[in-house]
């Protein structure tokens, strides 16, 4: 993606259009700006979930990340002009976006993420070992989507209050044994790319990662 052109692009976009770029390593399109709140009204008013959003500090701008699948369903919706290329898509339709409203959008993308918003390129101690050549579509509709959203939650809150006996004996038993920390934190990267951290209960040597990630049987000796 060339940023000088996607600058000018959304300098000069007059809330009725969509310019849509391809993210190879995520095997996804993105949008900036007004492209990018525009785009996001019609996934909202059209029930679709599979996208992502938020503000680039490096083009110092909102934007939204969408996949193959939902690109298509954009394609085939009424508009006044498309145009499709590998790499980009421009799309114009009769609406235009509410500036002030981009604004406000912008503004709390801005500020969800104290001290600083997020790129798509995320480069972390663990992305650097993980293929970005494609990012992986579940392929789910929205209602099995929301379903199974719904399920995790309730079936992980009944096992929290069942298994929280077993766990308190898990949390003082790993603390007893070396004295270290009984939860271990961990990065991981997840949708789109976006790193999180997955908390359990330590198994390995306190010193496991000393040298960075490493597998479970070159952590050293004794480690489980």
């Amino acid at each position: 993606m060339n940023n000088d052109v996607i600058t000018l692009n959304e300098c000069q976009n007059d809330g009725s259009c969509i310019h849509l770029y391809f993210i190879e390593q995520f095997n996804s399109w993105v949008a900036y700006g007004l492209s990018a709140y525009h785009l996001r009204l019609i996934v909202k008013q059209n029930g679709w979930h599979n996208s992502y959003r938020n503000f680039s500090k490096r083009m110092q701008m909102p934007y939204t990340v969408i996949d193959r699948a939902t690109v298509k369903l954009l394609m085939s919706l009424i508009a006044v002009e498309q145009k499709y290329e590998e790499q980009y898509i421009f799309i114009r339709t009769s609406d235009f976006v509410d500036r002030d409203a981009y604004a406000k959008w912008t503004n709390k993308l801005q500020d969800t993420h104290t001290g600083g918003a997020y790129d798509i390129t995320v480069e972390t101690p663990v992305s650097k070992y993980v293929p970005k050549d494609k990012y992986i579509e579940d392929r789910m509709s929205s209602f099995s989507r929301n379903t199974k959203r719904l399920l995790d939650f309730f079936s992980s809150a009944i096992a929290l209050i069942v298994f929280s006996p077993l766990f308190l004996f898990c949390y003082i038993a790993v603390k007893r044994e070396d004295g270290g920390p009984a939860i271990f934190k961990q990065e991981r990267i997840g949708r789109f790319g976006r790193p999180f951290y997955i908390y359990k209960f330590r198994s390995m040597r306190l010193d496991a990662e000393k040298m960075g990630p490493q597998l479970s049987a070159s952590g050293g000796e004794g480690d489980m």
